[in-house]
């Protein structure tokens, strides 16, 4: 393996991350920012982001927060689909710079009691004809909820993704978040509007270090591994490596970064969600050397998202060095000099090969 002490990179882009909102939204935004150029933010908090206008007032907030550091980053606010997002409130949401709405099925995942019915997805079609008449895309929590067997569900999703490129064959569609070795098959014979985005985390845990990862003596469930979709079996996680590092431009960087306060991970109803955004961009270096792949990691951390969302950024470069240093803890979350709560990242107390130099 070809080892570099240091390194010059196209700023990443992040097409899938959390930035909730609040004092929370505060200390998050500002930790993106210094990492990244921009972001595509999810709108599933409290309340949603349900229209155009929800999206620029939410876009201008992260922007105040971003504030001092980075001026540049930009962050695209998508809308919630649900089964009252009308074809008129597409449209108005395009013309306020929308770039992509955001389909959860309903109860998959954090505040998706309100997503769409998938017995009822033909009721959406006007909608879906709107977003391919706009060129709004279609981003997809892939799972089913109900009673199928929580390994099984991003799987049982597939069917609703073939029938949605079928019926809308010009549609931009990414499948976010995949998890499986079928996903990244999927994805890869469907057409060229079809596109994933592969996290981090999922590209290093497999469901072993949700429920028993190794912590000294023993082993232990590990809440701040947890998160929807699940990982999976090391087959499958292996498939995502060899997809993040393939050059293949279907395939690009998405975190999910998805921060909850500390007590909400920590709980007999565990929050599903890994905040990675801290520890992001340097163990996202760490693989790709490890897989002698570093010539491949722009377009995989910003290039080719930016391509399939048709987005146009002027290249800004910021410096990667080999040098050790160890994740904090926790996070401490204030709303001015009061504290609130804390957040854990993942890799917390471990050390990393990698850093950011200057940005």
């Amino acid at each position: 393996m070809t080892s570099v002490p240091m390194f010059r990179i196209p700023r990443p882009f992040d097409m899938h991350t959390h930035l909730r909102q609040g004092p929370l939204m505060r200390l998050v935004t500002r930790l993106t920012a210094r990492h990244f150029d921009g972001a595509i933010v999810m709108p599933n908090t409290n309340p949603p982001i349900l229209t155009g206008e929800d999206a620029c007032r939410y876009q201008s907030d992260i922007m105040r927060s971003a504030r001092g550091a980075n001026a540049s980053f930009l962050p695209l606010t998508l809308i919630k689909l649900t089964m009252e997002t009308t074809p008129d409130i597409i449209i108005q949401a395009k013309k306020l710079g929308v770039v992509a709405a955001k389909m959860y099925p309903v109860g998959v995942t954090t505040n998706s009691a309100d997503g769409v019915d998938l017995d009822k997805l033909r009721e959406l079609y006007p909608t879906f004809k709107a977003m391919e008449d706009t060129g709004v895309i279609l981003c997809i929590h892939g799972e089913v909820g109900g009673d199928v067997f929580v390994l099984d569900r991003e799987e049982f999703f597939f069917e609703y993704l073939r029938q949605l490129h079928r019926d809308f064959p010009t549609l931009r569609i990414v499948l976010e978040h995949i998890t499986t070795k079928a996903a990244v098959d999927l994805v890869r014979n469907l057409g060229k509007t079809v596109a994933a985005s592969i996290t981090l985390h999922h590209l290093f845990l497999t469901l072993n270090n949700v429920l028993c990862d190794p912590v000294g003596a023993g082993e232990f469930l590990r809440p701040h591994h947890a998160c929807r979709p699940y990982a999976k079996r090391p087959e499958d996680r292996d498939a995502l490596v060899r997809a993040a590092i393939s050059g293949d431009p279907k395939f690009f960087w998405g975190t999910d970064s998805a921060p909850h306060p500390f007590d909400k991970k920590e709980a007999d109803c565990c929050a599903a969600g890994v905040w990675t955004t801290p520890v992001a961009l340097p163990l996202l270096v760490e693989l790709f050397e490890k897989h002698e792949a570093l010539e491949r990691l722009a377009g995989f951390s910003s290039q080719f998202g930016l391509a399939f969302y048709g987005i146009k950024r002027r290249t800004r470069m910021l410096t990667m060095v080999k040098r050790a240093w160890t994740v904090p803890l926790a996070y401490d979350v204030r709303n001015g000099a009061k504290f609130v709560t804390k957040i854990v990242p993942f890799r917390a107390g471990q050390k990393i090969s990698w850093k950011v130099a200057r940005y």
